[in-house]
């Protein structure tokens, strides 16, 4: 029988190509099949968490990128409406019961910066003596771990002081703390309410919304911990210099060191010093070529900076001056700003106003939606004011789309001190 033959079309159909990430994930390990324990590990170590506050700690740009957008997701305020709009003054008068101990206030701007830290919202609800809700608190969403699932849902969340001891501290003992029951049937005298962002891939702990600048604010941290090395240790010597000397060992040291007093700046050595003997070759001097130097990598850092931001969804006119100046700007900064609230905040803060609304209807008072009231970062009459006097005539002129005049390049606040009534904005 005859061999069949494969043709040239059918050894192309069997070729095939696949990609694949070379760069490992900076995802963190979550494991499930920790049998010892009875929470779901958060990283190889059970300590993501805390490794990622170290990351925020050390990397200026993030932490200020956090803290920016947790002053716009905690607002100034949160109100309770019915279908219509209108403020529900009664679930006002319990809201504020609920959160006394720490008060409104505080209560938002710590849900607003763990939900803008990006590793989900905690809370926990006590019930009074009848079994009716008497406080909602904030909790650290660094202390809890969830509990493994139980036919796809888990009943219990562990909350320990310090995870790190978790497992060698009697102290830090993890404490189980069964999950909030929406549907009222269970009425435990506590119970956590744990709100992340959802994550086809992590269903247990979701995933940072940021995760994609991780690397950016590492790579900052690097820069400046370079900086601080080289400015500590001194900068790298920019010459050779071989002399020549006989003596002993001590005049050849005493000589290097003349030598090296010489060529020493503030912070370090200039030269490097080779002493020769008789014999060993001719005096010389050799220029060596610049290395990296303390502030070279900056711009490395400004732009991971840059990056960073542009995660977060900040505005970076918000974060650092430009050479234009804020007010030839000001339509950018509205429309970013705009952007920034509707995209990112308001999506953020359905962390928070979504477990409180299923709460007070829970507890007898029906609510349709619960609002945070957006930040004001400027006063709507004097930011105006001041825009419209930081500008030329002939700009004022170009927004209402009339022509450029010879004289236009006065700016209105010089107009307006000196008193000139010969400028007429709307004047051909």
């Amino acid at each position: 029988m005859a061999k069949r033959r494969t043709t040239a079309a059918k050894r192309a159909r069997r070729v095939s190509f696949k990609a694949y990430l070379r760069e490992s994930s900076v995802a963190p390990v979550v494991d499930r099949d920790v049998i010892a324990q009875d929470w779901v590990w958060h990283g190889m170590d059970n300590l993501y968490p805390v490794h990622l506050r170290k990351l925020v700690d050390n990397c200026g740009p993030l932490e200020r990128s956090i803290t920016q957008l947790s002053e716009f997701v905690a607002g100034t305020g949160i109100t309770f409406v019915d279908r219509d709009g209108k403020t529900i003054e009664g679930a006002q008068d319990v809201f504020q019961e609920w959160v006394s101990e720490m008060g409104e206030e505080a209560f938002l701007a710590r849900c607003g910066y763990d939900v803008s830290h990006g590793l989900g919202l905690t809370l926990t609800v006590r019930r009074a003596f009848g079994g009716e809700i008497a406080r909602v608190d904030h909790s650290p969403r660094m202390v809890w771990r969830m509990g493994k699932t139980r036919e796809g849902y888990a009943p219990v969340m562990y909350r320990s002081g310090d995870w790190a001891k978790a497992l060698s501290d009697v102290e830090y003992k993890p404490e189980g703390v069964e999950l909030f029951d929406f549907t009222g049937k269970m009425r435990t005298e506590e119970g956590v309410i744990f709100e992340r962002q959802y994550h086809p891939l992590e269903p247990v702990y979701g995933r940072l919304f940021w995760m994609g600048a991780m690397r950016a604010a590492e790579v900052w941290v690097k820069v400046d911990n370079y900086n601080r090395t080289q400015i500590d240790t001194g900068f790298t010597p920019s010459v050779i210099i071989g002399t020549r000397f006989e003596g002993t060992e001590e005049e050849v040291a005493k000589h290097e060191d003349d030598v090296n007093l010489t060529m020493t700046g503030s912070g370090g050595k200039g030269a490097v010093v080779f002493t020769m003997g008789a014999g060993e070759g001719e005096p010389f001097f050799r220029e060596l070529s610049r290395g990296n130097h303390a502030g070279e990598l900056d711009q490395i850092g400004n732009r991971c900076a840059d990056v960073i931001y542009d995660t977060f969804g900040i505005p970076s006119l918000l974060m650092r001056d430009r050479e234009g100046g804020l007010t030839s700007q000001e339509r950018a900064i509205a429309i970013r700003l705009q952007q920034l609230q509707r995209t990112v905040v308001a999506r953020k803060q359905r962390m928070i106003t979504a477990p409180l609304v299923k709460l007070m209807n829970l507890s007898g008072v029906p609510v349709w939606d619960a609002r945070i009231s957006p930040l004001q970062i400027f006063d709507p009459v004097q930011s105006e004011k001041v825009m419209l006097l930081s500008r030329s005539v002939n700009e004022v002129r170009a927004d209402a789309g009339l022509e450029a005049r010879p004289d236009g390049e006065q700016i209105l606040a010089e107009v307006a001190r000196n008193g000139d009534g010969n400028v007429d904005i709307q004047a051909p």
